[in-house]
């Protein structure tokens, strides 16, 4: 091996597995590191190398097989399990085994491994034999990806899956499937904690004023466990099928060639699943941090007639993740017209249960809790779906129970009221500012110059009724409204009102005036 002090280099830690892998794979040559790539995990190393003669290397012995050229090399630590598991280079071989021509198109070969001491080194083909003209679908914006996501989900079931076989399993067997060790507390004590404190411990919770079912609690219901109605599509998963594992052309946006990489998750099981993980990677990256009522606002446009009111709600930010969700979706809804067409109904339970999966292991992950909170939503919603679509009696029990739950009146033998009330004595009194259980509604006067106002565009506001003339040039609405359109429909009007949706919308009215929009200044509150 060789490096200089201007290249990258092996991390120490595994320079003797790969010299003992170099005089296995290509004895006599030299391995040159030529610069670092991104690895998928925390423990990896992914390196772009070029391995050719050593100065050592003569005709005498030409004979023996050498590499040339330029290779992905990874290194990385071997997984333990608490169940026997196949390694990842075992993986990647089942993986190209299963459909040779997709794998000969779309998945880079492994050409060698090694392994010493619980690390591995694995030595890939590079995809299209040319780095420089890939990158990563994360580096697309969401408009692009919808022709990307359209060839993804087709070529996942109809190329790489065209051996599919049909299993009986029940909807719980099915999430076991996908989700494993993350259904047990025990093992996954993360995940069910953020859950738990996510949705108050209960089966349903509130989220953007519409009530959604826990998907922990769903994948445990006894319309879950008892579910045997449909059959399964198995075959092939990647496993964790995110953007990053992705690679695409550059340099030619109309060309159809893309490459799967890491199959160190690739298994057989039920369908459906990369694609629910793919999307909700693809809506995670885009809606970072924002509200949840972003997310629900694209998955109600996603399967809303084009159109239809429920189209047209979304933010116009968010159009190009609406279009891609529905390209995935239409591509394989064609590939069931096709290849199932007397098996919608399995084909659509599938579909939403792979949502659920998705969306819990993508909460399990060390995100940022605003994230967590945004796939929990993902997989509230398909939860929603699901129990409404196939278990309706079962919904109709959950939304009353839900129903039930009231905040507690205050007590008529209360103590009398702190003449200065705390900020927390305010929030309990609002009912924590749930949406759903009250509408809001601030009037607001000028503040002053140091006020710290923009805050206020936090809560959920049916209507703010603003009797600061000015407020849209230096005070409220110049302040807070910006905050506000991150979570909410903010329509601002005067004298001629525009028509909101309370649940999801603010109405802004400048009670007195707006000199900006041409309407003078009111002369007193009754004007």
């Amino acid at each position: 091996m060789s490096t200089t002090a201007t290249t990258p280099k092996i991390p120490s830690e595994y320079r003797a597995l790969l010299e003992e892998a170099l005089r296995a794979w290509s004895p006599g040559s030299e391995l040159v590191v030529k610069k670092n790539l991104v690895g998928g995990k925390s423990t990896a190393s992914v390196l772009l190398v070029d391995i050719g003669p050593g100065p050592a290397a003569d005709g005498r012995d030409a004979e023996v097989r050498r590499l040339s050229g330029e290779f992905i090399l990874k290194l990385d630590q071997q997984r333990t399990w608490t169940r026997p598991e196949p390694g990842e280079s075992d993986r990647h071989d089942e993986a190209t085994a299963w459909e040779s021509a997709f794998a000969a198109e779309h998945i880079p070969r492994l050409l060698e491994r090694a392994v010493r001491d619980q690390q591995i080194a694995l030595l890939y083909e590079i995809a299209g034999r040319s780095l420089s003209s890939l990158v990563t679908a994360d580096g697309v914006d969401a408009g692009a990806l919808e022709k990307r996501g359209s060839q993804l989900a087709r070529g996942l079931l109809a190329e790489w899956n065209n051996a599919y076989r049909l299993e009986h399993l029940s909807a719980r067997e099915t999430l076991e499937r996908w989700l494993g060790y993350r259904l047990d507390p025990n093992e996954s004590r993360g995940l069910h904690e953020f859950v738990t404190a996510a949705t108050g411990g209960r089966p349903a919770f509130i989220a953007a004023g519409r009530l959604l079912p826990d998907p922990l609690w769903f994948c445990g219901s006894s319309a879950v466990r008892n579910d045997t109605s449909h059959a399964r599509f198995s075959g092939m998963i990647h496993g964790d099928l995110h953007p990053g594992n992705l690679l695409l052309e550059r340099q030619d946006p109309r060309s159809e060639r893309y490459w799967l990489i890491d199959f160190a998750l690739s298994r057989r099981g039920p369908l459906g699943y990369d694609h629910a993980y793919f999307e909700l990677a693809v809506l995670l990256r885009h809606l970072q941090g924002l509200d949840p009522e972003r997310m629900l606002g694209i998955l109600d446009a996603s399967v809303a007639p084009e159109g239809s009111l429920d189209a047209g709600r979304v933010p116009v930010v968010d159009l190009g993740l609406v279009q891609f969700v529905r390209a995935m979706r239409r591509a394989a809804d064609q590939w069931q017209n096709s290849k199932e067409p007397n098996r919608r109904d399995a084909f659509v339970a599938q579909r939403l249960l792979a949502q659920v999966a998705a969306a819990l292991n993508w909460t399990n992950k060390p995100l940022a809790n605003p994230d967590r909170l945004l796939a929990l939503t993902y997989g509230a919603w398909a939860s929603r779906h699901y129990i409404e679509t196939f278990h309706e009696r079962a919904w109709q029990e959950l939304s009353a129970e839900a129903s039930q739950l009231k905040v507690p009146a205050p007590s008529a033998k209360a103590e009398p009221a702190d003449p200065q009330p705390s900020y927390e004595d305010v929030w309990q009194s609002l009912f924590r500012f749930d949406a759903a259980a009250a509408k809001y509604i601030l009037v607001a006067g000028p503040f002053g110059s140091t006020d710290d106002v923009s805050s206020l565009g936090l809560l959920p506001w049916s209507a703010i009724v603003d009797l600061d003339p000015n407020s849209d040039r230096e005070g409220l609405h110049h302040l807070a409204s910006p905050v506000l359109e991150k979570v909410r429909s903010v329509k601002t009007f005067g004298r001629d009102a525009l028509a909101v949706d309370f649940d999801r919308g603010t109405a802004w009215l400048m009670a007195a005036g707006w000199p900006s929009h041409h309407e003078e200044v009111a002369g007193s509150h009754r004007d």
